[in-house]
């Protein structure tokens, strides 16, 4: 059986946390008459947000100069925005209300095109994996489907459905190291909704748990942890933080009463994730101990999209145009570069890599010397070395590093460049 291990009452007492530290969070400019439904930063921090509704003009805004001025980059009048997600490439993919509901840009935001879809249905979730692979959720008229492309959105597979559950749709998709993948279910009714896996790439699948709730997010850490957030349930109405840990097979109950909406985890496997109305949840220790941390926060809170560098960006769930970004990176350990252009950014592939790592040194030519830094997730030098005479891209072996979370470090005389990947 689960275990709940905090009450409402409990989760209230516990909870607050009164500080008179620094605002965590800071309100960002966002053209008004709008009506936020989505969000993604790049790897180069341009922000993109996915809006339309209740007459605000629906389409695409992109921000280069971190949320100074917008610029509407797709404009698709009455009809709205529902997901966006962008790939390791860089291409932004959006799901939208209306006619061509998958769409593609390949250069930043600046031309879009549409990508035909077995299904004209609204698609509701969009996850990238790697350069080529994307899987779309889509409400069908009889219920959750889920589609897989291994090319880009040229051909599709039907990897997962229901019938006659016309109130359920998959709200989340996550993917283990090993390649399980894992699906959440919004639903309206009871007897739906709940967690489920395919460990063989979508062929077969098997029910996980929390049938009866209403989930919305899903989010693994660097051990395959498994965190679950769920709205509501049809037994107590209320929602909660769940966690399929690593090697077990049950889903145990880490907090019962917020109402979650979404989740990230950082590079350090902090969870944070979204409680309406009652703000930003964290937690630093897998899930033992939690904090509200709302100091700065004026009600943007629903969506949320975390960038390469540790900064979390939240927008509404509910149709505004209120966007807010933690003040600080949410991560300590080692010092992150902010990217102003495109110039600056640490080109690496593949990502994930499992032996060796190309790199890019953008802006530099093929420099005479640098030094090559390689950090684990809690900020460790893993390895560091001077690279003479080198080719660009640099080639570095890998294959002595565990699986995990691990950020590269280039210096070039007084540039310093840093990004993230995931070693398989």
């Amino acid at each position: 059986m689960m275990k709940r291990i905090l009450l409402i009452i409990a989760l209230a007492m516990i909870l607050v946390k009164i500080t008179q530290a620094q605002d965590f969070w800071e309100t960002l400019y966002f053209p008004d008459s709008t009506n936020i439904r989505c969000i993604a930063v790049n790897n180069q921090g341009n922000i993109f947000v996915g809006a339309g509704k209740s007459g605000a003009t629906g389409g695409v805004y992109r921000s280069v100069d971190s949320a100074q001025s917008w610029e509407l980059v797709l404009d698709i009048g009455d009809f709205g925005v529902l997901s966006i997600a962008i790939n390791e490439t860089g291409y932004i993919y959006i799901g939208r209300t209306g006619f061509d509901n998958f769409m593609v840009s390949y250069d930043n935001g600046e031309t879009w095109e549409a990508i035909d879809l077995p299904s004209n249905k609204n698609l509701v979730k969009i996850l990238c994996v790697g350069q080529n692979t994307v899987f779309v959720s889509i409400w069908e008229d009889g219920g959750a489907l889920l589609l897989r492309s291994v090319d880009g959105g040229v051909t599709w597979d039907n990897v997962f459905e229901t019938i006659n559950h016309t109130g359920e749709y998959i709200s989340d998709i996550a993917i283990s190291s090993t390649g399980d993948i894992f699906i959440c279910m919004m639903c309206f009714f009871p007897d739906m909704g709940g967690v489920y896996k395919s460990e063989d790439g979508g062929d077969t699948w098997e029910y996980v748990g929390l049938k009866n709730n209403q989930v919305w997010s899903l989010e693994f850490n660097s051990n395959d942890d498994l965190f679950i957030g769920v709205w509501s349930d049809f037994i107590y109405v209320t929602g909660g933080l769940y966690a399929l840990y690593n090697g077990t097979n049950e889903i145990e109950g880490l907090l019962f009463g917020p109402s979650i909406t979404d989740m990230v985890v950082n590079s350090l496997d902090h969870i944070y994730f979204a409680d309406v109305p009652g703000g930003i949840i964290r937690s630093m220790d897998n899930g033992n101990t939690f904090d509200y941390i709302n100091e700065g926060l004026n009600g943007a809170i629903g969506k949320m999209s975390i960038d390469m560098q540790g900064f979390i960006y939240l927008a509404s769930l509910y149709g505004s145009n209120e966007l807010a970004k933690s003040v600080n990176s949410t991560i300590t350990s080692i010092e992150m570069k902010q990217f102003e252009d495109n110039s600056d950014y640490l080109r690496i592939s593949p990502n994930p890599v499992a032996d060796i790592l190309h790199v890019w040194i953008p802006g530099y030519g093929n420099p005479d010397q640098i030094t090559v830094k390689l950090y684990d997730n809690s900020g460790k030098l893993m390895k560091g070395r001077q690279e003479k005479n080198i080719e660009n891209p640099l080639k570095i072996d890998l294959h002595y590093l565990k699986p995990g979370i691990y950020f590269i470090e280039v210096l070039n005389g007084k540039n310093k460049l840093t990004s993230k990947f995931i070693k398989t």
